[in-house]
């Protein structure tokens, strides 16, 4: 039996890109079908900048789910407490998160620790050094 993973979607930019929301439902669809997951119906996030309004509910809604899968780690909170409340809620309910361009899964507390540097590198690239 396969298991079926909810699709989150953004209809903003992620990472300063706009992807179009059919572009993320293809990419996460074709994922699913690579791996044995079966793909639901995407939620779409509203486009106010730190919204999240439909991961909230999605969130809510998972038990039917084996877990979320969303297009990139760019869409999660860009602030720490809230974001670690978010995935805690997941991983509370023992479901997983699927980041299908950075190949990232998030299943306990050592990923979203994991998951954290990496975001926190990301933060502080801008700020490096240009040349070395």
């Amino acid at each position: 039996m396969y298991k079926t993973l909810k699709g989150y979607v953004s209809s903003r930019s992620i990472s300063g890109q706009i992807v179009p929301q059919s572009i993320q439902n293809t990419i996460l669809r074709s994922y699913c079908n690579e791996n044995n997951f079966k793909f639901a119906l995407s939620s779409t996030e509203y486009s106010p900048e730190e919204s999240f309004l439909m991961l909230e509910k999605t969130i809510k809604e998972l038990d039917p789910y084996h877990g979320i899968i969303s297009y990139s780690i760019f869409q999660l909170p860009y602030n720490l407490n809230y974001r670690n409340i978010i995935l805690n809620k997941i991983i509370n309910k023992k479901k997983i998160f699927y980041f299908v361009i950075e190949k990232i899964c998030i299943k306990d507390k050592n990923d979203i620790i994991n998951l954290n540097q990496i975001l926190k590198i990301n933060q502080l690239l801008p700020y490096s050094l240009d040349q070395i």
